[in-house]
């Protein structure tokens, strides 16, 4: 808007950009280009976060459960358009983490050739018109998003579109075809992201301030179109937006009307210029600092695009040149057709919209009550379309500004040597010099975010989710399934649950509210009374050993219950779930993988025990012994429960146990040494001893023994009968795809 093309012949040093139709067209066909590769590059190298989780958890579900689903859930705001693209693209592409996310990579980068559409029709030039695209194209923050659910990234498309026929219908430009695509294109947003009020508001607002200035004689936006006057086919189109966003108007009011407040933050003008930078320059910054710094940068170049509108095209009228800005693409340059769309010229108006709609997402990040983090990026993406446009604009501004000021100085200074880089620098311009070292700043900022995200391990997604998987299937090999259960604390990982484990053993949470210890017992009491007799737990080391303070208070007002403040960390509400297993199970074996703790308590089976009452040298005895499972599984545990008796005051402490798995011929295929600690008469020892990932052919013999490792040499004890071992079981040959075999 503040470059009309008339503008460009009279300021033959601002950059100049290619400005013919084919030129143009190939910027935005290269950035599109450059946003797929962006976008495809390792879409699938980082695991699935929980929200994508859940959504694969429904992939099955149909539109009109979904909208069901939508009236049913008490406190839960669904939005099941992008569900159901969601699971209509999974049943066309696959269960592949590549296909899962592809569908959002291709709406990303939808929204630049939307952001060129918007920059066409607002004529802000050649140069703003390529940059902006080309920003939107390497934009990070953009590229983040496309690792995530699909309501992200279609938000963002969803969301400019809207404002493109937003802007076209409120000036008359279009026909019946945009009526009803701003219609299907705004009642869409509603059903995919939490606040798509927002760009209604901000599109409202922006037809009262027409309203208002044409009152006053200062335009003629509210002109005749399609359907009669603004007012007229402005109303119309509010009223059937809002009969066909109903259900979601239903769904959304007790989050409407019911939610926790809390008070802004002292330090906002931070926290806004964090989000700023954040966004123009990618999420994966080292430190908050890092983001503020960017949005000091930034936010520069945003309040050089908006009063620069207004200047220039205040200049070029009192120049009696015409329209600054028109519904016409910067393609035409000055032909007749653009002369003939000047009596639908919105002047500077439709950067009210776009600031309308930048500030009222940007300040939500800051104002009171709305903490959905769930749908964080659902608002703050709302912005990203109009930032990429007012850098634009932005960069060109300030470019114009350093050519009259100091361009007949560089052009002196360049010229006044017969040096052949000075003579190359004085073709180029101060102002288009500093308009480029701007933009490939923000390029280099976003090229670092992008590589942090890909290549740096504490800003990726993953959680060893795929490892873990790995580890549970065979963990959990050759078991009862009936008889297992895997447990969390509190917090469930849907991505792990849903997507990642495909076996057949149920999770739970062993954390019921109020999440106190007798709470936690009552549930371990409730999996015994079932019949369960393995457990194995899951321990995010990252998460739930912190000693942060939770604040559980706000989690009851949100939820709608009562809190007794029993715990206050989440290092107390492992803890408690620690001691109510072991209350009730043996911690039998323990393994780390990346950040989870994974725990295996058991419980002997009363009806499976062997008898064995074989006496060692040392006094003690082992009385009986129980192996689960019948084989051992390939790469997973086999549980061994023992119970052993003797007078500990004539043992040395040294005592140690040793398993040995050998096969038909004496070899060792596996062993594990758990110590042997007899604290009185009786002791009941569990050990899951590691198996090996591949198993030989033929049959397998566990057998159990003792040494003394206080000892030099740490000498064997025999059995009263003279033997080094006692053999615990024989296990026949046989084929077991789940054991390895």
């Amino acid at each position: 808007m503040t470059r009309s093309n008339v503008q460009e012949d009279a300021s033959p040093n601002k950059p100049r950009l290619p400005a013919d139709r084919q030129s143009l067209r190939a910027v935005v066909l290269i950035a599109v280009l450059i946003g797929f590769a962006l976008r495809l590059f390792l879409l699938d190298s980082q695991e699935l976060g929980k929200l994508e989780g859940v959504v694969y958890g429904l992939r099955h579900t149909s539109i009109s459960h979904l909208v069901q689903m939508t009236f049913e859930w008490e406190k839960m705001l669904l939005l099941p358009a992008s569900f159901w693209l969601q699971n209509v693209w999974h049943g066309i592409t696959g269960p592949s983490e590549f296909a899962i996310r592809s569908i959002s990579a291709f709406c990303s980068v939808l929204a630049v050739p939307l952001t060129y559409r918007i920059a066409a029709d607002l004529r802000i030039g050649a140069f703003a018109t390529s940059a902006a695209v080309l920003l939107a194209a390497v934009n990070t923050y953009a590229v983040w998003r496309t690792h995530d659910v699909l309501l992200e990234s279609l938000s963002l498309a969803l969301t400019t579109a809207s404002i493109l026929l937003a802007l076209r219908t409120i000036s008359g430009a279009g026909g019946r075809k945009t009526l009803i695509a701003y219609v299907v294109c705004t009642v869409s947003t509603f059903y995919t992201h939490a606040f798509a009020v927002l760009p209604l508001l901000a599109q409202n607002l922006y037809v009262l301030f027409v309203l208002a200035r044409d009152r006053r004689g200062g335009g003629s936006a509210s002109a005749q179109g399609f359907a009669g006057s603004l007012p007229v086919r402005w109303t119309v189109l509010q009223i059937a937006v809002g009969i066909l966003c109903i259900p979601w108007l239903v769904s959304a009011w007790p989050w409407i009307t019911d939610f926790t407040i809390r008070g802004p933050s002292t330090l906002w003008v931070y926290e806004i210029l964090g989000t700023i930078g954040m966004l123009a320059t990618g999420h994966s910054l080292p430190t908050p600092a890092w983001r503020l710094g960017a949005g000091f940068l930034v936010f520069p170049l945003i309040v050089a695009a908006i009063p620069g509108i207004f200047l220039a095209e205040r200049r070029v009228l009192n120049r009696g040149k015409g329209a600054v800005s028109g519904w016409v693409s910067p393609e035409e340059g000055e032909s007749p057709q653009a002369q003939k769309a000047g009596h639908r010229r919105l002047s500077s108006g439709p950067i009210v919209l776009l600031l309308l709609s930048f500030l009222g997402a940007v300040l939500t990040a800051w104002s009171p009550g709305l903490v959905f983090p769930a749908f964080y990026g659902s608002y703050i993406a709302l912005a990203l379309t109009p930032l990429v446009l007012f850098l634009a604009l932005g960069l060109g501004n300030i470019g114009d500004y350093v050519e009259s000021r100091l361009g007949r100085r560089w052009k002196t200074w360049t010229g006044g040597t017969d040096a052949s880089i000075p003579k190359a620098m004085n073709r180029i311009g101060i102002g288009n010099l500093t308009a480029a070292v701007l933009i490939l700043v923000i390029f280099a900022g976003n090229l670092f975010s992008f590589r942090n995200f890909h290549f740096e391990s504490e800003f990726s997604k993953s959680r060893e989710l795929r490892e873990l998987a790995h580890l549970l299937d065979s963990w959990g090999a050759g078991l009862n399934k009936a008889d297992v259960r895997f447990a969390q604390p509190y917090s469930v990982d849907p991505a792990l649950w849903f997507y990642y484990y495909t076996g057949e053993i149920e999770n739970v949470s062993l954390v019921p509210w109020p999440m106190g210890l007798e709470a936690v017992q009552g549930t371990v009491r409730d999996l015994r009374s079932r019949g369960v007799q393995t457990v194995m737990l899951l321990v995010r080391s990252d998460l739930e050993l912190e000693e942060t303070e939770l604040d559980l208070q706000e989690l009851a007002n949100r939820l709608g219950l009562e809190t007794d403040r029993q715990v206050r960390t989440h290092a107390e509400i492992t803890d408690n779930v620690r001691q109510a297993l072991s209350s009730s199970y043996q911690l039998a074996g323990q393994e780390t993988v990346g950040p989870w703790i994974v725990e295996l308590y058991s419980q002997p089976h009363p009806q499976a025990w062997r008898l064995f009452e074989a006496e060692f040298a040392n006094g003690l005895t082992l009385e009986r012994a129980q192996i689960s499972p019948n084989i051992p599984p390939a790469g997973g545990r086999l549980v061994v429960h023992m119970e052993w008796s003797g007078d500990p005051t004539g043992l040395t402490g040294g005592e140690t146990i040793f398993l040995h798995l050998l096969d038909e011929t004496g070899n060792v295929v596996a062993q594990w040494d758990p110590e042997l600690r007899l604290d009185g008469s009786q002791v009941l020892t569990s050990v899951a001893m590691p198996i090996p990932p591949t198993l030989p052919d033929g049959p397998l013999r566990l057998i159990v023994g003792l040494y003394d490792a206080s000892v030099d040499g740490a000498p064997g004890i025999p059995t009263e009968a003279g033997e080094d071992s006692l053999l615990l079981v024989y296990f026949h040959a046989e084929a077991c795809d789940a054991c390895g075999r």
